[in-house]
């Protein structure tokens, strides 16, 4: 791997996921990171009451240690 490709996946975000192939042209691949979609949100976003509720049904969920 160059040194460009290391600092292009490793600079911006936490890099390619494991199943990506290495990319050819790093300044191309950040160029579609950057203009795509983040996967980390949510459509639509929960609201705070949604939010509550899946919390305390996933502690309900959870064996106490």
């Amino acid at each position: 791997m160059d040194l460009r490709t290391a600092q292009a996946l490793i600079r911006f975000g936490l890099g390619r996921r494991g199943d990506e192939p290495l990319p050819t042209d790093p300044a191309v691949w950040l160029r579609q990171q950057l203009s795509a979609p983040d996967p980390s949100h949510f459509d639509p976003r929960p609201n705070s009451t949604t939010a509550a509720e899946a919390f305390l049904a996933d502690r309900a969920n959870k064996p106490k240690p």
